[in-house]
């Protein structure tokens, strides 16, 4: 029976040790202890669709306390080779940029985690970007058994990649976001692993339990509960990890009306915290939006763009995260003063509001910033501050 998990955030011992390149806080500590839970064996089935509808930690009524199950298995021998003799190359910049698309995530690969990605998608499914290596028939005859082991319809595979944690990493507890967690499936299979390799899950941070993952296992995982992994070992960790769209998605998510991209070999994808998009449009955003909303994370900035998305003259962005300010800016000096002539003007008259007593006018307050600002022409950014 698999140990009861509490991730202690007290003072760590003397002996700390931190992976190469990952941050010294605790969260990132390696355990050494945690090699010794017992592991559970996941049961064979499905995570239940209704369990996705938010993070576990949140309380809603779950149908089974289970985060994990066996979908199915494949022989895995052929791609642990296949890897293993490409070792350097085949996870390289080099490879990606002369066979692949390279793909910047910078979290992880500050971390040193190896990618090798076949499929990626942005938060907000507004594209499914299909790399050169997704359609090549050397990677297809190792990839395409594991998705028919577990039932898998290739055409709804959102995001598919290989990806390879380093020896004494860790990856903190998590749950995943975004748009796409509730509407998709989350599966792993090993391809290499050993014993010192630590995976937990359940719902809260408190009441995670070790998971086991056998070589050639498939494991559908609840995404939107706490997970944690991590590599206690000398080697390198490699999981293939893919997500489908299920059957009870939107329809305009699922084939033939995906928004599928085709990318070309030597092409560069740029990931940041939501969005996914080519280095090719940097710099390619609009002279300039008409309202901006910047604000801290869970400040309230999804819930300001669906209030204002509500009014009948304002059409949603095409990007939810626009990145206008930073890599998509066009650079010319007519947005920077059409833009940085009314920041400050705007900024400051919604922080103001922030002040009011009343909590609908203080919601209140920054539409009508925005709507004047629209009026006159000019670009208004709603300002959400943290409380």
């Amino acid at each position: 029976m698999a140990a009861n998990m509490v991730i202690d955030q007290g003072a760590a011992p003397d002996d700390v040790q931190y992976g190469d390149g990952q941050p010294q806080l605790d969260k990132f500590r390696l355990r050494w202890e945690l090699a010794r839970l017992p592991a559970l064996a996941p049961p064979a089935g499905e995570v239940s669709f209704d369990d996705k509808r938010a993070p576990t930690e949140q309380g809603h009524s779950l149908t089974t306390g289970t985060f994990c199950f066996l979908r199915g298995r494949s022989d895995v021998s052929r791609l642990k080779a296949r890897l293993e003799r490409d070792d350097d190359f085949v996870w390289s910049d080099e490879y990606a940029t002369e066979h692949n698309v390279t793909l910047a995530r910078p979290s992880h690969d500050g971390w040193g985690i190896r990618k090798l990605a076949f499929v990626f998608c942005d938060d907000f499914l507004h594209r499914v970007y299909r790399l050169p290596l997704w359609e090549d028939p050397s990677w297809r005859a190792l990839i395409d058994p594991i998705l028919e082991s577990c039932g898998v319809p290739r055409e709804r595979i959102i995001r598919c990649l290989l990806a390879s944690m380093p020896p004494r990493t860790v990856i903190p507890p998590h749950h995943d976001s975004g748009y796409w967690v509730p509407r998709s499936r989350r599966l792993h299979c090993a391809i290499k692993t050993n014993p010192d390799v630590v995976f937990l899950a359940g719902r809260t941070l408190d009441e995670m339990h070790r998971i086991e993952f056998k070589e050639g296992c498939v494991v559908e995982l609840n995404n939107q509960a706490k997970h944690y992994v991590a590599n206690l070992s000398d080697e390198y960790r490699t999981h293939l990890i893919f997500d489908y769209v299920d059957d009870r998605a939107e329809p305009y998510l699922l084939p033939p009306e995906m928004p599928v991209v085709q990318l070309r070999t030597g092409d560069e994808l740029l990931q940041t915290r939501r969005s996914v998009a080519l280095a090719s449009e940097r710099g390619s955003g609009p002279r300039a939006p008409h309202i901006l909303i910047i604000g801290a994370q869970k400040a309230g900035t999804t819930s300001m763009f669906e209030y204002l998305s509500q009014h009948p003259l304002i059409k949603r962005g095409v990007r939810r995260e626009t990145h206008f300010l930073d890599w998509r800016w066009p650079g010319d000096d007519d947005a920077v003063l059409l833009v940085g002539g009314c920041t400050r003007e705007s900024m400051d008259e919604t922080i103001e509001s922030r002040a009011c007593a009343d909590p609908m006018q203080r919601k209140a307050e920054p539409l009508r910033v925005a709507a004047e600002a629209c009026a006159k022409g000019e670009t208004a950014i709603v300002a959400l501050l943290d409380e």
